[in-house]
């Protein structure tokens, strides 16, 4: 599923990326994979990973509001990540000199946006805003963020079942 806003010559468009595609883009596995679940434990992953992925067609500046998420009875849910906040949340359960942890680093450096400034758009890049959510949530979750290009404001929404 996904939602856009097309202001003046470009077009931004929301998806929520699915686990083929985050694999196949930024890795097979959690240790160089920031997008994958922690799965440290015997109890399998302690939280599920959802990725809103930002794409532009043509290059702009844009200001991405910090994404929310929602049960259909609006109760807000999870947590969502910028560059910074990702980057110290897995260093929180990573140690750097773990092998992958470089890799990992670069992902989330080069993909995810700062929030609530401008950040630039390249032409057909994927940009990557995790969200968190606790493990087997049971409902389906609503994804909303604004964005604004060219002065343009839109409300961007997307709805998804738990995998």
């Amino acid at each position: 599923m996904s939602a856009q806003v097309e202001p003046k010559n470009a077009s931004v468009e929301m998806e929520l990326v699915d686990t083929a595609t985050i694999r196949r883009l930024w890795g097979r596995t959690w240790p160089v994979n920031p997008f994958l679940p922690w799965e440290k434990s015997f109890s399998g992953p302690q939280f599920q990973v959802y990725v809103l992925g930002i794409q532009s067609t043509a290059n702009v500046v844009a200001v991405i509001s910090e994404p929310e998420a929602f049960l259909p009875d609006g109760t807000r849910i999870g947590r969502s990540y910028e560059k910074n906040d990702f980057l110290e949340f897995w260093l929180a359960r990573t140690d750097e000199d773990v092998a992958g942890w470089e890799r990992k680093k670069t992902t989330i450096e080069r993909t995810v946006p700062y929030f609530n400034s401008e950040t630039p758009l390249y032409v057909n890049k994927l940009y990557a805003i995790p969200v968190i959510l606790p493990k087997d949530p049971k409902t389906p979750a609503k994804f909303t963020l604004s964005i604004v290009v060219d002065g343009t404001v839109k409300i961007l929404e997307i709805v998804a079942e738990a995998e």
